[in-house]
């Protein structure tokens, strides 16, 4: 065997037998030898998995790769046919022809995405749900981000890797896709270490530190900028549940979208998204400029949209005076949501968007998701119309859906409301059931329980 064979906790056994991706720091892995990029994890001599080692990171030290019982297409077990590879050279020949596999496999599950021309951003590969964990791939128009989140991508992929990546991307899309132009194409790589400081260059112009483009999702156009600022512009995981949100409403009977409501709104894409979808006001509320900003070159990109952006500091949109130049109108708000919503106490929504960071800051507290929802939870409702649904977002792995759930559904038991629909990830982003971590962006709307 061409690898080193390690002992694995038995409960990292356990996890494993259950197809879960992950190795955690215990007292097994500090033994794991450093230098080594494959091992073969194993119980009491007994080899079950090949593991992409990740000594560096602070808890997760192993990525399983082959499964005890994954199988060839001839029924084979495909750890066996790992051991068999008796050298070096033997074993990273084939472990390259796999990596090309599972990622011909990946993108060829978003065949019907790409086909339908719908959007020019999403993820290609989704790291452990695509089973090539540490890794993801997204696509802005003609740039590609490669973002790792383990070590092992860095130190394997080289430059006949993107090569390859390269052919298989533009195969893929030089049929289906308009404004798809290969020559223009760019690879990123994107590297996220622990304490979430990022580290972008390109893979194949090391000369360009900026890219900019437009991408279009859902007819809307954005503005799109890499290695600016710590995110792009346009969060890629939230366009399915865009259309899934809209997709509910157009379910209800009788439902008015007069005025909308947009809370940590970044650059704007609900706030577009709905004014395009029926609404005719929106207010956008974040503290950054910088995004706010970022959120009117976004409505100018869209002149067809016909959207007023109103100046004024009165925040009832629907008090403004109406130009009549104009199809819909947009406030921005630069403040704290939890100021913005003391502004907006007398207004009544349709629709609410609240999507706080896992963790933030109004530059004299720090606050997490859940305390927020615990603190304003009742304002939000408090600003629904009769009809009105709040949607709200909890974005991140700690806290699983059932207990963010439990949580919501104890802050509204003893009020008139109920939780009428969940939202996840799907499409591009579909998660699986033997890795709850992947599950990471969970939503859930509510309304008002109807009087019987």
């Amino acid at each position: 065997m061409a690898i080193s064979k390690v002992e694995i906790h038995p409960h990292s056994e356990k996890y494993i037998l259950q197809n879960h991706p992950h190795i955690t720091e215990d007292q097994y892995t500090q033994r794991f030898p450093k230098p080594e990029m494959f091992l073969l994890a194993a119980i009491k001599d007994r080899p079950i998995a090949i593991v992409l080692h990740d000594p560096n990171h602070k808890k997760i030290k192993g990525r399983v790769w082959v499964f005890p019982n994954d199988k060839n297409q001839d029924g084979t077990l495909h750890l066996s046919t790992y051991r068999q590879m008796n050298s070096q050279e033997k074993f990273l020949k084939y472990f390259t022809d796999d990596f090309y596999k599972r990622i011909q496999i990946s993108f060829e599950r978003r065949k019907n995405l790409i086909v339908s021309n719908q959007r020019e951003n999403y993820y290609l590969v989704c790291g452990e749900n695509d089973r090539i964990p540490g890794l993801s791939i997204q696509r802005f128009r003609n740039h590609f981000i490669f973002t790792f989140f383990t070590e092992f991508w860095v130190k394997f992929l080289k430059e006949q890797n993107y090569i390859h990546i390269k052919k298989l991307l533009c195969d893929l899309h030089k049929n289906p896709c308009e404004n798809f132009d290969e020559q223009s194409i760019q690879f990123w790589i994107q590297e996220r270490n622990q304490n979430q400081k990022i580290k972008i260059h390109n893979v194949f112009h090391p000369e360009i530190h900026h890219g900019e483009t437009v991408v279009t999702e859902f007819g809307i156009h954005y503005q799109i900028k890499i290695n600016s600022f710590y995110d792009y512009g346009l969060y890629t995981d939230m366009a399915a549940i865009r259309l899934k949100i809209l997709k509910y409403l157009d379910s209800k009977d009788h439902y008015l979208r007069r005025k909308g409501l947009n809370l940590f709104s970044y650059t704007g894409a609900f706030s577009l998204f709905f004014l395009k979808n029926g609404f005719q006001n929106f207010i956008s509320v974040d503290l950054s400029k910088q995004y706010l900003d970022w959120l009117k070159e976004n409505i100018q990109l869209n002149p067809n949209l016909e959207i007023d952006e109103i100046q004024s500091t009165k925040n009832n949109i629907l008090d403004q005076e109406s130009n009549p130049q104009f199809k819909r109108r947009h406030l921005t708000i630069q403040d704290s949501v939890e100021n913005a919503l003391k502004k907006l106490q007398h207004e009544k929504f349709d629709l609410i968007i609240c999507d706080p960071p896992s963790s933030s800051s109004d530059g004299k507290s720090r606050t997490n998701s859940l305390t927020f929802y615990e603190k304003e939870l009742s304002s939000l409702l408090s600003l629904l119309s009769e009809e009105g649904i709040l949607v709200i977002f909890l974005n991140t792995h700690r806290i699983n859906r059932k207990k963010f759930e439990e949580k919501i559904h104890g802050l509204i038991e003893s009020r008139p409301f109920k939780i009428s629909q969940s939202f996840s990830l799907h499409d591009d982003m579909a998660t699986l059931r033997q890795f709850p971590e992947g599950d990471y962006l969970k939503g859930l709307a509510i309304e008002r329980t109807k009087n019987t």
